[in-house]
């Protein structure tokens, strides 16, 4: 039997924070609890996610965050960006950022993936690059967008109490 996917705007609502933080802490958990303390990852996403700072950036009207449903559970999530880190070869381009595309394992076998990045991809449609970062552990979500032609620009990473987790900027030229 299909799934039913559905892609929802998300707003700054307390159910709409609360929903963004429990997907943002299931999916760092599902990531990194086999080499980070649960509760290292809980305290990280409790503060680096905090309900302030979703809501803040919910209200920055150039921010969007993206929620997919299959059958109409929670499955993943996008924040989609106007403002960040600037590649230098893209100096002179309007620049989309991709933030925080995560899809929960249980639903990697679904379109739930592919369809929210169709999604983040309509949006985008006006600008002239997109960058995204992603968990080099992301292997999935790394191989969605490279499937989709994007390209490794440069290796990143962030920590999470003094683990550090490697990450990649990728990069995809609309024009």
């Amino acid at each position: 039997m299909d799934s039913t996917i559905k892609i929802k705007f998300t707003i700054a609502s307390a159910e709409g924070v609360e929903l963004l933080q429990n997907l943002t802490a299931q999916r760092f958990l599902e990531l990194h609890q086999s080499q980070i303390q649960p509760s290292h990852i809980t305290d990280f996403v409790t503060e680096k996610y905090s309900g302030e700072f979703i809501i803040t950036e919910l209200n920055d009207f150039t921010n969007q965050f993206l929620v997919v449903y299959v059958d109409d559970e929670p499955a993943g999530y996008a924040l989609l960006k106007e403002k960040g880190e600037v590649p230098q070869q893209l100096t002179d381009k309007k620049i989309g950022y991709l933030r925080n595309f995560e899809i929960l394992g249980r639903y990697d076998q679904t379109n739930a993936g592919q369809l929210l990045l169709d999604k983040c991809l309509s949006v985008f449609k006006s600008f002239d690059a997109i960058v995204a970062v992603t968990k080099t552990q992301n292997s999935s979500m790394q191989s969605l967008l490279r499937n989709r032609g994007f390209e490794k620009h440069s290796d990143s990473s962030f920590f999470i109490n003094s683990n550090e987790i490697p990450a990649e900027m990728l990069v995809l030229n609309l024009r």
